[in-house]
């Protein structure tokens, strides 16, 4: 993933939005994100060094948010995953959110403090080797929702216009279908 150092943002943001076009036509790497099918076991310090991991088999969909605390796009869709979170979770949803080349978590503590986002999905911290067991992340905000058995229902690259409303929708198809049969043990 591209590093965007705060003294450089606007031409870093410049060269993020290239880069998600490229993904969207197929012209760069950034499309294997989007070939990313399989969801790797997601175990990661949260930001009070606490070991999380993640099982999808806990919930019918799990939304996993790859973010940054320079990315102006993750700061307006934080709110809105936290919203889906509050509506959905009684009914087999989760969210996490995963901070990617953001500093230390104490740094990450004050800036969700600092924008009183109180955010009730975990936030985790991410590495680059999870970025990049990831489909190898190159854009914040990349998202996905995931299925139980860590199967990639849906992919999310950069701001999504009305996040809440596109992903709920997609949530709340996938919430609806009847639980398929076990085969098995």
């Amino acid at each position: 993933m591209k590093t965007c150092p705060k003294w450089s943002f606007p031409s870093c943001l410049a060269a993020t939005t290239v880069a998600a076009l490229l993904a969207l036509t197929g012209s760069s790497s950034a499309l294997r994100a989007g070939d990313f099918k399989k969801a790797p076991v997601l175990k990661l310090p949260d930001l009070d060094g606490r070991s999380v991991e993640i099982k999808y088999q806990d919930g019918k969909v799990t939304l996993v948010n790859f973010w940054a605390t320079w990315c102006l796009p993750c700061r307006e869709e934080m709110p809105q995953i936290d919203r889906l979170y509050q509506k959905y979770r009684g009914r087999g949803f989760q969210a996490v959110g995963v901070a990617l080349q953001s500093g230390a978590a104490g740094e990450i503590k004050a800036f969700l403090e600092e924008r009183k986002l109180g955010l009730a999905y975990p936030i985790l911290m991410g590495t680059d080797e999870m970025a990049e067991a990831y489909g190898q992340i190159e854009i914040v905000p990349t998202t996905y929702l995931i299925g139980p058995g860590g199967e990639v229902l849906k992919t999310y690259f950069g701001g999504v216009a009305d996040f809440e409303k596109t992903a709920g929708s997609q949530i709340e198809s996938i919430l609806s279908q009847p639980a398929s049969p076990s085969g098995g043990s």
